[in-house]
């Protein structure tokens, strides 16, 4: 698990995270922790949606608890009961709509686009994640660090064994000039297949930001390594002037020196007579 020196990274925004991670794991290595600064460095850039997803947990925490006790719920048998599960299912579903709303303003406080598939990923984090039981410390702890799958936790995390138990809400009495529906609705299909559309150009997204993330990573520690190559150099040239430097003062003092006795001897030699008296 990252340790709590990298809490602060999950409040960064993704434009600016890379150079504050940098940072902190530079200055880990500099104070000797270097197996942290690797944990450190090898964290990704976080989705426009993960960053959403932990900002709410974060700042919105009693939401949260909300729908992650509403989620309990419903994974723990309330399905049995139709009044009950009629009720958790609606207030889910209301609580899902406040957290697509506070996905949009934190998206637009954090100067983010607010784009549909963006929210819808955040709101699927919240939906799946607090259904699954690896997932759910990180996301309420706003430490989530890659969006949650569709297939994560299943449906509230409820088995094909759950839900074909669960007794379904008392069914309205239909019009007397239309029969009884038992099927999908049309609605129904445009907004599964909307779903899916927007699962889809998730994917697509993640992927090509993942492959230009990586792509990105090999030009960065390319160009570290040749700044690291540069710096050996001009740490070797500095050296090297700094010893010319050296001998120059030291040939400047000798010149001086043989100088000073030059003129010496020369006053003495002038003090000779030129012959014997």
């Amino acid at each position: 698990m990252t340790s709590d020196l990298a809490d602060s990274l999950y409040e960064i925004i993704p434009a600016e995270f890379v150079k504050a991670r940098n940072e902190l794991a530079k200055s880990l290595k500099a104070q000797g922790q270097r197996a942290e600064a690797d944990r450190i460095s090898k964290m990704s850039r976080p989705s426009a949606s993960v960053w959403a997803s932990n900002q709410i947990a974060r700042h919105a925490a009693d939401l949260v608890a909300r729908l992650a006790e509403v989620t309990a719920r419903l994974q723990g048998g309330v399905q049995r009961d139709r009044d009950l599960y009629a009720a958790a299912i609606n207030e889910h579903r209301e609580l899902l709509n406040r957290l697509r709303e506070r996905a949009e303003e934190v998206l637009g406080e954090g100067g983010l686009r607010v784009a549909p598939p963006v929210i819808a990923a955040a709101v699927q984090n919240f939906r799946a994640g607090l259904a699954d039981e690896a997932v759910r410390p990180l996301l309420e702890r706003g430490r989530l660090e890659q969006d949650v799958g569709l297939e994560t936790g299943g449906l509230l995390g409820m088995s094909a064994a759950d839900l074909g138990s669960a007794p379904a809400p008392a069914p309205r009495q239909p019009a007397p000039s239309r029969p009884p529906h038992h099927g999908p609705t049309t609605g129904d299909h445009d907004r599964e297949r909307e779903r899916r559309e927007q699962a889809r150009a998730l994917a697509k997204a993640r992927a090509e930001a993942e492959r230009r993330v990586h792509a990105l990573r090999k030009s960065a520690e390319a160009a570290a390594a040749a700044r690291a190559k540069q710096e050996s150099e001009v740490n070797g040239a500095r050296q090297r002037l700094e010893s010319a430097e050296r001998a120059l003062v030291a040939a400047q003092a000798a010149e001086r020196e043989a100088a000073a006795a030059l003129s010496t001897a020369e006053a003495e030699l002038e003090k000779l007579p030129a012959g014997p008296a």
